[in-house]
């Protein structure tokens, strides 16, 4: 992803997020009036695991941004089928767990329709005057969130 993020702002706006509509690129260095300002850009794309969307992912990054993206659409299009083989896998064990059936809740779930998220936290000159996101509860039934070797990531219990 860092071959979208590092491209110039008016390429990245190709894909940008419309409002009422959760996928596509948005940034956060603006438009609040806290006194943190959030600072991340965001790409959200949609994924579904129902056989006449197979390539919905690969489809989202050709026609939003271009031919040059079909290789990420590709990388992507997998992570997110490996993504939902093992959430499937974690339903499953939740089900166990819970001391109901096996795939009572992979069942549910099996034909899942998810929101792919991809933050970015560019360097900041300011990082005390700032949060790299709000703080937040996913809206989803599981979250399973990939961290790279930038620190900082906090979870709250509650």
């Amino acid at each position: 992803m860092d071959m979208f993020f590092n491209l110039p702002l008016s390429e990245k706006q190709k894909a940008e997020r419309k409002i009422g509509v959760h996928c596509g690129y948005a940034s956060s260095f603006t438009g609040t009036f806290l006194s943190k300002l959030p600072w991340k850009e965001t790409l959200s794309f949609q994924y579904s695991a129902k056989e006449d969307s197979s390539h919905i992912v690969e489809e989202y990054f050709q026609g939003t941004m271009g031919e040059s993206f079909n290789n990420l659409g590709n990388v992507y299009q997998e992570y997110c089928n490996s993504m939902s083989t093992l959430s499937l896998s974690i339903m499953e064990l939740l089900g166990m767990s819970l001391g109901v059936q096996k795939n009572h809740f992979k069942d549910y779930f099996k034909d899942n329709e998810s929101i792919m998220r991809i933050n970015y936290y560019p360097p900041c000159q300011n990082p005390e005057l700032t949060l790299g996101t709000w703080p937040h509860y996913d809206p989803t039934s599981l979250t399973i969130l990939h961290q790279d070797c930038v620190s900082g990531l906090l979870s709250f219990c509650g």
